[in-house]
């Protein structure tokens, strides 16, 4: 356990993030298997508008905006439901409201196209072990009241998100998928300041926080 004195009163303690020895070696092929997959490289994307990056709704936003609102398809940040969804493969669209809480708490959410639900199979199943499971969603993109933001681009059939980063990718690629999980799933325990243990890429402001 790692521990920082901040200042009288302020004690601060984490737990490293572990990776299971298959998901670093998935992550090893990166790589290569990113040119494979057409993947691009892994955006920086902007906070919401008007200073409501983290809102939830009912709060300081009444009802989800319009999906064509956020900074990118999908989101990666933004107004976002109180409670954030849970880890693990989901089969159909989760309330994508949810999903953007996820990101807040240090979540990594792999969307991909209903389009590739055959070829998604394999990162479902890698990433609903429990082993692989701590911080990660995996789940199909398909959100039609919300016009053409509720699909993935055209071109995209996996988009890999966190708290503001993004990597789109032709198709499904489970070790582009790993190796983006293994910088910016958040670390197992919640580490306040923004101090995260070494290793951990992201910013998701509540990183460590379960879900």
């Amino acid at each position: 356990m790692l521990a920082v004195v901040l200042g009288a009163g302020w004690y601060v303690g984490t737990k490293p993030r572990s990776q299971s020895s298959e998901a670093i070696a998935e992550a090893a092929k990166a790589a290569t298997a990113a040119a494979a997959a057409g993947c691009s490289g892994i955006r920086e994307i902007p906070p919401y508008p008007q200073d409501l990056d983290r809102a939830h709704i009912g709060g300081q936003v009444p009802a989800l905006p319009p999906l064509s609102s956020y900074p990118s398809t999908p989101p990666a940040s933004g107004p976002h439901a109180p409670t954030p969804l849970d880890a693990g493969a989901y089969a159909s669209p989760p309330p994508v409201a949810g999903a953007i809480h996820s990101l807040e708490h240090g979540g990594v959410i792999v969307w991909y196209a209903p389009s590739q639900a055959a070829a998604a199979r394999q990162l479902a199943a890698f990433f609903a072990k429990p082993e692989n499971r701590d911080h990660v969603i995996v789940a199909p993109y398909s959100y039609p009241s919300q016009g053409p933001a509720g699909s993935l681009p055209n071109g995209v059939g996996m988009a890999v998100v966190a708290w503001h980063k993004l990597q789109t990718c032709r198709v499904p690629s489970l070790p582009v998928a790993a190796a983006f999980i293994g910088k910016y799933a958040g670390p197992t325990e919640f580490l306040p300041f923004r101090l995260h243990p070494r290793g951990y890429q992201g910013e998701a402001p509540e990183a460590g926080f379960p879900i």
